[in-house]
């Protein structure tokens, strides 16, 4: 019997913009027998928290570039702390690092909860994210996409026609690499 992935779609975001009291906690997993209708149902609830904010700031949300810069007062309080080794400054720490709504393709039910009773899954890849841009995530998620894609064709699991072809560059070459299709290239 096959191991079938599935998905968990996590987050924090501010309720308002520069308060972190009462924020939106999110922790939806998405399991199916068939794991594309998992990442399916992962990305309409992602969708579905995107379209909300959208709607809170009259800002259209379906081009991910467009939004992801629009949105970012639920995901970022314009804010950081300075880390110091006594009194001299070393440097400067983004207090909003875990602000956003991530997806993530998890591989097994491998998990740890922690002390304050947190389940944690071990084996995930982060496939998209909409966060306050501190870290362009931009690789690590094309790696997981193509990774994900591959895994997919290898334990022979349906995609249903999602596969989408994006050129990266690699060292001053263009490379083309299958994904199965994510929001983040829908420019």
């Amino acid at each position: 019997m096959k191991n079938v992935p599935f998905y968990q779609v996590r987050g924090t975001l501010f309720r308002t913009k520069q308060s972190d009291e009462n924020p939106v906690i999110i922790n939806e997993v998405f399991k199916d027998e068939q794991p594309i209708i998992a990442r399916d149902k992962a990305f309409n609830c992602y969708q579905n928290y995107i379209d909300v904010l959208a709607e809170s700031k009259g800002v259209k949300a379906d081009i991910f570039k467009n939004y992801s810069t629009k949105l970012q007062d639920f995901v970022n309080s314009y804010s950081q702390k300075t880390a110091n080794v006594g009194k001299v400054a070393i440097d400067t720490i983004d207090v909003d690092f875990d602000k956003g709504i991530f997806v993530y393709l998890v591989l097994t039910d491998e998990s740890f909860i922690t002390k304050e009773g947190e389940l944690i899954y071990e084996n995930k890849k982060l496939i998209h994210c909409f966060d306050n841009q501190f870290m362009d995530f931009t690789k690590e998620i094309i790696d997981a996409l193509s990774f994900e894609f591959l895994y997919y064709k290898e334990h022979d699991f349906d995609y249903k026609h999602d596969k989408k072809e994006i050129s990266i560059n690699k060292g001053g070459t263009i490379i083309k690499i299958s994904i199965l299709d994510s929001p983040i290239f829908n420019l």
